[in-house]
């Protein structure tokens, strides 16, 4: 799938419009300090995270493709760094927030990442997540898509995440769950 990718790596900004709104709807809910350590797993070029700088401490993007890592690597005040979330390059309880934008489907050893964000954390940090919902008709055409595109993408409902973070010691928080894409914040217990 990094190939994938790869190739679109230098067009991908152009491809999401939207990046302005994604981020005003993950900063509502996240509470975003200037303290914060922050690891965008998946994140690309940086499109999201680049709204962060100068409002945290530090912000990580981590992301398995080459070419996305390259194209972050233009973007001031982000550390870009080539890797997936099964093996964060954090210590222990160290990061106060994890994002993922449309990226926990792409993760192909979930659990391991679960398990590895929650290593990464210190207690009360939180992940942010935007994910589409496969019980919408816009949630459904992305899960066709990424199917043709042979993504090997594994989607969960609103409720199928919670319940996945909660057993492995996080209070999770839904909001808006009836519409293509939800957010979801779980915190670290």
């Amino acid at each position: 799938m990094s190939s994938f990718f790869d190739i679109l790596a230098p067009v991908y900004d152009v491809l999401h419009i939207g990046s302005r709104r994604t981020f005003r709807n993950i900063e509502k809910i996240a509470e975003f300090t200037p303290v914060d350590v922050v690891v965008d797993v998946g994140g690309g070029a940086g499109r999201i995270a680049r709204f962060l700088v100068g409002r945290v401490a530090r912000v990580i993007v981590l992301d398995p493709s080459e070419g996305m890592v390259r194209q972050c690597r233009k973007r001031e005040g982000l550390e870009c760094v080539l890797g997936g979330a099964e093996k964060i390059p954090c210590d222990d309880s160290s990061v106060d927030k994890i994002i993922l934008v449309d990226a926990f489907h792409h993760i192909s050893a979930q659990l391991a990442a679960v398990r590895e964000m929650r290593r990464v954390l210190k207690p009360g940090g939180k992940i942010i997540f935007e994910e589409f919902n496969p019980e919408t008709l816009g949630g459904k055409y992305v899960m066709v898509f990424e199917w043709l595109f042979r993504m090997g993408s594994t989607f969960y409902t609103p409720a199928a995440l919670a319940r996945l973070f909660s057993e492995h010691d996080f209070e999770v928080r839904v909001v808006n769950r009836g519409r293509k894409a939800y957010y979801a914040v779980a915190r670290r217990v």
